[in-house]
């Protein structure tokens, strides 16, 4: 039979084909890292998992049957690009929160925005509300682009902002 020496080295019985103790087996796995997913909806996570393993988020996503993306969809891409540090799945999202976009989804995006702490989406939802100025008085009057969260007063002030936004790019005031 086979021994292992004071030096470790394994034998066969005529001492051929001496090997370390261990060798030939398969080294220890590292140990796995894990990546914490705080929150969002299934579907923005797996477009990220199609962002990390593709590049793109959307590639492939044009398929007939495909929903085109939310607004809040849109947004959780943001914060999962900054979250993960993944720039370039931020510029791949950011364009889509404006082409999502509509007068009734005004008022809870900048407040999601708000809540992310995504300014440069909170401004980019703020320019779009600038340039679509008379749909979102009309959704603000109506109540369509309330929230809960926000009271009477902050409905005036977000509509004085919105004027005041409006008259500066129409017409230079």
């Amino acid at each position: 039979g086979a021994s292992a020496g004071a030096d470790g080295v394994s034998a066969g019985a005529d001492g051929a084909g001496a090997l370390p103790d261990g060798a030939g087996a398969l080294p220890e796995p590292p140990p796995r890292q894990r990546v914490r997913v705080c929150s969002g909806s299934s579907r923005s996570f797996r477009l990220l998992l199609r962002h990390v393993y593709s590049g793109h988020a959307l590639a492939g996503s044009c398929a007939p049957d495909a929903r085109p993306l939310s607004v809040a969809h849109a947004l959780e891409l943001c914060a999962f690009g900054r979250l993960y540090m993944l720039p370039s799945l931020v510029e791949e999202a950011r364009p889509l929160v404006a082409a999502a976009m509509s007068a009734d989804e005004f008022v809870p995006a900048l407040l999601l925005c708000q809540e992310q702490g995504a300014e440069d989406e909170a401004q980019a939802v703020f320019e779009w509300a600038v340039a679509h100025y008379d749909e979102v008085v009309d959704a603000l009057e109506r109540g369509g682009a309330r929230s809960s969260l926000i009271d009477e007063d902050d409905i005036r002030a977000l509509r004085e902002q919105l004027r005041a936004a409006m008259l500066q790019a129409r017409y230079g005031l």
